[in-house]
């Protein structure tokens, strides 16, 4: 289904999309920033991205729950962050400059507090069974649009919904890692000091 409103339409499937690149001159190839185009496809059927032609522009919008996961010690914060990604197929680093706290691309259907669960317990390693994961909203944050990191050529603009987690001391490590089928990413920890 293509949604068309004056010159902006949706996009929804792999010929939508490779018709769209073509028509605007955007080059991509077989491995597109570690993501192929049917990870794109993928990610549109399966979560909350859209994908729209606007004129000479294609826009990703995102919506994710992003965690800021923080340790207390007196006026010392650990706030628990993303190093970077490593994919495995292509040998290849990804890292989120712009990028603050631990996100999540929500699910189609999932609601953002439930992402944010899922995000501790996949990502961090959290046990789902051993606690409720008392969450603090923390607002919604729109960021772009930016120029994309994982589609060049695409503008990319999230939509945020931001948590902040202070778990006990008991889940403190100083790395964490996640070791998917296709990459594996690491998580640090960075001070902040309170005034």
């Amino acid at each position: 289904m293509i949604t068309t409103n004056n010159r902006r339409r949706r996009l929804e499937s792999g010929l939508q999309i490779t018709e769209a690149l073509t028509e605007l001159g955007i080059v991509h190839s077989e491995v597109w920033q570690n993501l192929t185009l049917s990870n794109l496809v993928r990610s549109i059927g399966s979560e909350k991205v859209v994908l729209e032609q606007d004129g000479n522009s294609l826009n990703i919008t995102t919506e994710a729950a992003v965690v800021f996961v923080r340790f207390r010690l007196r006026n010392l914060i650990l706030e628990v962050f993303e190093v970077f990604q490593f994919f495995k197929n292509t040998g290849r680093f990804f890292r989120k400059p712009r990028f603050d706290g631990l996100g999540e691309t929500l699910k189609a259907g999932e609601t953002p507090r439930n992402g944010a669960r899922r995000l501790l317990i996949e990502e961090l390693g959290f046990d789902k069974n051993t606690e409720e994961y008392p969450l603090t909203e923390s607002g919604i944050q729109t960021l772009g649009p930016m120029e994309s990191e994982k589609y060049p050529g695409l503008r990319a603009t999230f939509i945020r919904y931001r948590f902040t987690y202070l778990p006990g001391w008991r889940l403190f490590k100083p790395i964490y890692i996640e070791n998917r089928p296709n990459r594996l990413i690491l998580y640090s920890l960075k001070p902040r000091w309170l005034k």
